[in-house]
């Protein structure tokens, strides 16, 4: 059951039981498997996503994906605010920026520099090159 409930909460759910995949135990450098966790127990994970119809989670447990600079989800941005990416790939109207292992980016031609392009500089800006953006 991926929810439980209990009496004093006349129905209600009091708690939502997350799913955490083997390979989001350990870093991926890592070539042990961990033992899973006792059924009930509580740890310290970081949702990646949610369903509310079915009342479920998917945690990671990963010490990378657990520091607070990991980048997760675009919901944690903030307007205007700096980030360095890395591009990965180069198009004829713009550059997809990886911003972290969950989050790539799309910045248009138009956004690119302050003065008006007609093409991507492909100079300037080349795969794996790291990348600030807005």
């Amino acid at each position: 059951s991926l929810q439980q409930t209990d009496e004093t909460s006349k129905g209600k759910l009091s708690q939502v039981l997350g799913f955490c995949p083997t390979s989001r135990m350990t870093d991926k450098d890592s070539d042990t498997v961990p033992e899973p966790p006792e059924f009930g127990s509580s740890f310290e994970c970081r949702v990646l996503g949610f369903n509310f119809l079915e009342a479920s989670v998917v945690v990671t447990r990963r010490p990378y994906d657990l520091r607070e600079d990991t980048l997760v989800s675009v919901t944690e941005l903030i307007p205007g605010q700096l980030i360095t990416g890395v591009i990965k790939h180069v198009a004829e109207i713009g550059v997809f920026v990886k911003l972290s292992e969950y989050v790539t980016g799309f910045v248009h031609l138009t956004q690119l520099t302050d003065v008006p392009l007609t093409k991507v500089p492909a100079k300037r800006f080349q795969v794996d090159k790291k990348l600030k953006c807005r």
